[in-house]
């Protein structure tokens, strides 16, 4: 009500690529291009991939491309968590 968010951050330990070790995930999200961390961030933001396409001048066929590999390269079946990531 204060402005602050409901939801606790998830943080980082939710982008693991396996259940072993935190290293694999920040490798993982080291592992990004320039480019995955902008749509990324436009995701976790809530923007469409209209809207994505639209900002970076992009196909929104590219965007869904960029979404689906962040989705390979982070092991996430979704990209709701994203949004409590950032």
């Amino acid at each position: 009500m204060n402005g602050e968010k409901v939801f606790p951050p998830i943080g980082i330990k939710n982008f693991k690529n396996d259940d072993s070790d935190e290293g694999h995930t920040i490798g993982a999200i080291n592992s990004l291009t320039g480019r995955e961390r902008e749509v990324l961030k436009l995701i976790a933001g809530q923007f469409t991939m209209a809207e994505i396409a639209a900002k970076l001048y992009l196909s929104q066929h590219t965007v869904e491309t960029y979404r689906k590999n962040l989705l390979r390269k982070l092991n996430q079946r979704n990209t709701l968590v994203w949004q409590y990531w950032l």
